[in-house]
């Protein structure tokens, strides 16, 4: 006989996986979301159970991105049809070269 926690937690990891799916297609839509400049200095890392990890070109786009975490959070949220797909959204600095403006 299989314990509880073993099924209870192998049913959260497979809504986890799902969330993760929805959470990258909705991702798809990132430079629309954030819109110019802004999308040409940053990218998003890693979605992690409602926890959007995203890298900035420098410090100063960072801070653009935290400034406007609720609204991105909304758009993504909007994006993805579920108002509690993103949660909170964390930025870092990373050295990547930049987009370029087409």
């Amino acid at each position: 006989m299989r314990k509880l926690s073993d099924l209870m937690g192998h049913a959260l990891e497979q809504r986890e996986v799902l969330r993760t799916g929805r959470a990258q297609l909705a991702l798809r839509g990132w430079d629309e979301i954030l819109g110019q400049p802004l999308n040409l200095h940053a990218q998003p890392e890693k979605y992690d159970r409602g926890v959007l990890f995203v890298a900035a070109t420098g410090s100063a786009w960072a801070n653009e991105i935290r400034i406007r975490k609720e609204t991105l959070l909304a758009r993504l949220n909007d994006r993805a049809n579920d108002a509690r797909l993103f949660n909170d959204l964390r930025v870092s600095v990373k050295n990547f070269p930049a987009k370029s403006e087409e």
